[in-house]
């Protein structure tokens, strides 16, 4: 095995349980919430968590994006990059901050809170960026952990403390949790900065991070949007049932997501050497793993959704495997997408998102009252395979930089299709449900063998 791909797998092994472990954690803070919180209450705590994820990009005009990019471009001026980003940073959250404070109509105690969670949110941005580029993963996942476990804590003592205290509850335990890290996030970033402003790297940090901000927040409509539009086309009961479908195949998502943080600092290596060999190959065997997690939640959706929800929930189980494919096709995506962040063009990302954004506000207004909810999961999957097929055409033929054989991505998706049709009609078929999870577990195993073939050999080896 390659030290390339070892680096991989241990920072997906590492990514990986940190989303595990934070997903699970936060898991156990709903039912402490729901029991301070109204459901009135309880939903303004989403719409603000969705404001400070917002805020967090435009009130710095999303500078502290640059950082990771330079670090793998040019490290040995890093420390004199990253002081000017900070400082810059500096300055554009305090006018923001201003701006905010005086001038936008919320509640006074929420503004303050806001400005405390997006100070933090950037400060761990900068420490994620800086510890994942030097290979890191297992101190930015302890951090990541670290910091669910003191929100978890201090919810659970302002709780007891102050029975009425509703969503001040959650937002100063978020606060309190996030705080104490910031400590942390401070000395280990502290000596890494240089104190030498120089205008070439605020001239860097415009050209990358600024066209990366209607990238960056189109991100979150495609994440979110779908279940407004649900809300405001139908009804609550149909946003919840798909939001239950959503929160399943969200799982798929802490695959994905683990594996682009695992892959990031290796892909600029191998670019940077030219080794494109090596970087193809790590490519499709990572992208087994995610057809491989993919395989399963289609497979054990169901039983998931049995331990998570009550039966009034279930019927949307049915949207879960189009939910994770489309999970696959925005890691493709991700794969093209790189090539747009090393060749700092990232106004692509932008304009590719963008169209993907509009495709999917465009084909829910149209399907949604017409097919309800299901199709909300349909067009994500639309808009995903969209993203995937703009970023690979562009890549290949427009900036002919070397990219994946598109082939080597879905040869083995499409291997995969006869047992993923078998595992289907066992399901519509009356049969005990111990029976049913028999032959899954044996199609799992031979997704396994399909994807991973040289698996068997090595155990053969062994022998």
């Amino acid at each position: 095995m390659s030290r390339s791909l070892k680096d991989i797998i241990k920072g997906f092994r590492d990514y990986l349980g940190e989303g595990v472990l934070v997903a699970g954690l936060t898991f156990l803070l709903v039912p402490i919430l729901t029991r301070v919180m109204s459901v009135a209450e309880y939903g303004e705590l989403n719409v603000f968590m969705s404001y400070v994820s917002i805020a967090s990009i435009i009130f710095v005009l999303n500078t502290h994006s640059a950082i990771a990019r330079y670090y793998y471009e040019n490290n040995s001026q890093f420390e004199g990059f990253l002081g000017t980003n900070l400082l810059l940073t500096v300055v554009l959250f305090s006018f923001s901050a201003c701006l905010f404070i005086n001038y936008f109509d919320y509640p006074i105690f929420l503004k303050y809170a806001l400005l405390a969670l997006v100070a933090t949110a950037i400060l761990e941005s900068v420490f994620r960026q800086i510890y994942q580029a030097q290979l890191k993963s297992k101190t930015v996942a302890i951090s990541g952990v670290s910091k669910a476990i003191l929100i978890l804590i201090f919810v659970i003592i302002l709780s007891f403390a102050y029975h009425d205290g509703g969503m001040d509850i959650a937002v100063l335990g978020r606060i309190a949790g996030a705080g104490v890290l910031l400590v942390y996030f401070v000395y280990a970033i502290f000596p890494l900065v240089g104190t030498k402003f120089q205008t070439a790297h605020v001239s860097y940090i415009a050209c990358y991070a600024l066209p990366l901000i209607p990238y960056a927040l189109s991100n979150i409509v495609l994440a979110h949007f779908d279940r407004i539009m649900i809300q405001e086309l139908i009804d609550n009961v149909n946003a919840g049932l798909y939001s239950f479908a959503y929160n399943i195949g969200f799982i798929m998502s802490l695959v994905v997501s683990a594996l682009n943080n695992s892959i990031y600092p290796v892909f600029f290596k191998n670019y940077t050497d030219k080794s494109y060999a090596d970087h193809d190959h790590y490519i499709v065997q990572t992208q087994n793993i995610v057809l491989l997690a993919f395989v399963g939640l289609v497979l054990f959706c169901e039983e998931i959704g049995f331990f998570l929800g009550p039966s009034s929930f279930q019927e949307s189980i049915q949207i879960v495997p189009i939910v994770v494919l489309g999970y696959v096709f925005y890691s493709f995506f991700s794969i093209y997408n790189r090539n747009f962040d090393y060749l700092k063009k990232t106004w692509l990302s932008t304009m590719v998102m963008m169209i993907a954004v509009l495709f999917n506000i465009g084909a829910n207004y149209l399907f949604i009252p017409v097919y309800g909810y299901i199709a909300a999961a349909y067009t994500t999957l639309g808009s995903f395979i969209l993203l995937f097929l703009l970023s690979w055409l562009i890549s290949t033929y427009v900036l002919q930089i070397h990219s994946v054989a598109v082939m080597k991505l879905l040869r083995p998706l499409l291997k995969l299709v006869p047992l993923l049709v078998f595992a289907l009609l066992t399901k519509a078929l009356t049969i005990e449900w111990y029976i049913s999870f028999m032959l899954d577990l044996c199609t799992m195993v031979v997704t396994a063998l399909v994807l991973f073939p040289g698996t068997v050999s090595l155990l053969r080896q062994r022998r």
